[in-house]
């Protein structure tokens, strides 16, 4: 499993605005109301709630900004602020961005008052009722050639669906990551994990002692044998090949402390009840050196597919240091294990790269 875009796993509760009414989605229960922010209560209000809208064009086929969707044309200006202030605390999704990757495909989202859908060439909204739905749906689908595949998400009844429509799962519409109009830099996420990594150090911080303790040790040693060549060697030119070594062990020590704070948190995240999180550096004779973290689990709590593979998936999403994550086969049958692998330079790379002030090109 690679990380390559978004998915709906990563959030808990999903409101959809429509054209005269909103719907909350919590698990299988969803509300309604005429306006979304009559349905986000205080426990709702953090990014793992998805706030998804149709933004239009302007003239110019350009994107209005979220508010001209989200807020009341009404609202006294201080209103108005409040409201925008509280839809950025949530995770904010303008489906007017999306596309598909292929021109022989429809997505088709029904939720509140819409179906939402949209191909290669871009969103289009169609109104709609609970009672009129399914008649709406089979009449937008013989717009497109039989030849199109067309794609249903949706949490609403899909036992009478049309012939030729394929129907999933509101938890398998497909994300891209333009989408996410207020999403967090790198810089952002690692900051919110620093936040709650206290709360898993109890489980990680053991294992992440003695990697550092060991490496420690090791460099002191390294030092010495350093002291004691330095008089040996004719110039600091000679000198320098000898400290890539102790250099670099020093670069790695740093990053381990930030990998296992980030999978402390993701796991925090992701509500994963592991037993034991190990880390492991590699590095290959060919290739830049990697880390492998490896989460090990009681088969109680996961005990088949359906339970592992969306903990995966929020794993992985609310990491920012995993690049991909495979449950590990074999091994114990009470336990589950799930590897992760961390790519250190391109970590490297994100940690040097300075964040980029909002509102700035």
């Amino acid at each position: 499993m690679v990380k390559t875009t978004l998915t709906m796993h990563r959030f808990k509760s999903f409101c959809f605005v429509g054209l005269n009414k909103a719907e909350l989605v919590q698990g299988k229960q969803s509300d309604t109301a005429e306006h979304w922010w009559d349905l986000i209560d205080d426990s709702l209000r953090h990014q793992r709630t998805m706030l998804a809208f149709i933004s239009p064009k302007d003239g110019n086929g350009k994107s209005l900004p979220p508010l001209a969707v989200l807020g009341d044309e009404k609202m006294p200006v201080d209103e108005a602020g409040r409201l925008d202030a509280l839809a950025k605390k949530l995770a904010m999704f303008d489906f007017g961005r999306a596309v598909t990757a292929s021109a022989n495909r429809i997505n088709i989202l029904a939720v509140a008052d819409i179906l939402c859908y949209w191909d290669h060439t871009g969103t289009f909204v169609q109104p709609t009722t609970p009672e009129t739905w399914l008649n709406d749906l089979k009449a937008l689908a013989n717009h497109y050639p039989r030849t199109t595949e067309k794609h249903l998400y949706t949490h609403w009844d899909k036992t009478n669906v049309p012939e030729g429509i394929i129907s999933h799962s509101l938890l398998d519409l497909p994300l891209e990551d333009k989408l996410w109009s207020n999403q967090p830099s790198f810089q952002e996420s690692y900051g919110a994990a620093l936040l709650v990594a206290g709360l898993v150090a109890a489980v990680v911080g053991y294992g992440a002692n003695l990697f550092q303790n060991s490496t420690i040790k090791e460099l002191r040693a390294e030092q010495r044998q350093m002291v004691e060549k330095a008089g040996q060697l004719a110039s600091l030119q000679e000198l320098a090949p000898h400290m890539d070594e102790p250099t670099t062990a020093l670069q790695q020590r740093g990053l381990m402390a930030t990998i296992v704070k980030d999978l402390g948190a993701a796991s925090y995240a992701a509500e994963f009840k592991f037993d034991r999180l190990e880390t492991q550096l590699l590095t290959p004779e060919r290739g830049a050196p990697v880390v492998l973290a490896t989460y090990t689990a009681p088969t109680t709590q996961y005990p088949d597919f359906l339970s592992q593979e969306p903990l995966a998936k929020q794993l992985l999403d609310a990491s920012a240091t995993l690049a991909g994550l495979r449950k590990q086969s074999g091994g114990k049958l009470n336990e589950f294990k799930l590897e992760g692998l961390v790519l250190l330079p391109e970590l490297q790379r994100q940690l040097r790269q300075p964040a980029t002030p909002e509102g700035t090109p």
